[in-house]
């Protein structure tokens, strides 16, 4: 962030944005929480409205670990 560069960048979880024939996914989707970051590198994002958290490598962004989780990850639901 100091620097003003992005290091990676990727949509994080999707969904339908309408029903029948014309139905299409949306790449990326609201994030109602913030991220969590641990001292080992990992940042750990909640996907409330799909109802998963995931965790991704701070210096590469790749995905790490997924779950998916019986609600939303805020308490807003």
């Amino acid at each position: 962030m100091n620097e003003g560069k992005i290091r990676c960048a990727s949509a994080l979880g999707s969904m339908k944005i309408s029903a029948g024939p014309r139905a299409t996914d949306s790449a990326g989707l609201d994030y109602l929480g913030g991220p969590i970051v641990t001292a080992g590198g990992i940042v750990f994002i909640p996907a409330p409205r799909i109802h998963s958290c995931a965790g991704f490598d701070i210096e590469t962004g790749k995905e790490l670990w997924k779950a998916q989780l019986p609600a939303g990850a805020t308490p807003h639901q």
